[in-house]
């Protein structure tokens, strides 16, 4: 993995950033180094000190597409190891091809290297995930929306059980008001005729 970049393979470090920076843009960038750290190529502290540097490069993308063939990572990788210090041989970087303008009838450059297709592959792939996505995202608000209406059905039987517990509860003070009474007037009644069987004795 490359893990730093240093001041003594400045040169180097410009080449490589000039290679990605022509094929996949300035925006595209931090996407493909953050693969190269996801895949182990090189590290965190690598991938931000080279987005830096990319800062002051002035070349504009001119590649087919926004990615980088297998030739082209395979060309990256031995950037990577020329940059840890191996005695690699850089190869003669591979041309870009002309762009193409999508509209056209004459498909014949599409024979001849197959950018235009991967670059049709990717497309229609990414349609596609965007398509499953919107599906999900529509999924998931109606799920929501139904989830929302059984909560406020919840609420509201939970605030009809409240008032109808507070409804029990004061007719259980009532009851309980009522019997306290009747057994006061009882215990009176009981008093008064004690009483009055003691006056006649």
């Amino acid at each position: 993995m490359l893990q730093t970049l240093d001041d003594t393979t400045i040169k180097t470090q410009q080449l490589w950033l000039q290679f990605m920076l022509m094929r996949v843009g300035h925006n595209y960038l931090p996407s493909l180094l953050e693969y190269y750290e996801s895949i182990g190529w090189i590290s965190t502290e690598a991938s931000e000190r080279l987005i830096a540097l990319a800062e002051n490069e002035k070349l504009r993308h001119e590649g087919p597409s926004w990615t980088l063939s297998p030739e082209e990572h395979r060309v990256s990788m031995l950037f990577i190891e020329k940059l840890m210090g191996k005695q690699v041989e850089l190869p003669v970087l591979p041309a870009l091809p002309r762009k193409v303008n999508f509209e056209q009838k004459d498909r014949s450059y599409n024979s001849r290297n197959g950018y235009l297709e991967a670059h049709q592959k990717e497309k229609e792939d990414l349609e596609f995930t965007l398509h499953r996505h919107e599906i999900t995202i529509k999924n998931l608000e109606q799920e929501l929306e139904k989830r929302d209406t059984e909560i406020g059905k919840l609420k509201a039987r939970n605030q009809e059980l409240e008032k109808q517990n507070d409804e029990y509860q004061n007719e259980l003070k009532k009851n309980r008001i009522y019997r306290e009474v009747l057994e006061e007037n009882i215990r009176l009644r009981k008093a008064a005729v004690s009483k009055r069987l003691h006056v006649t004795l």
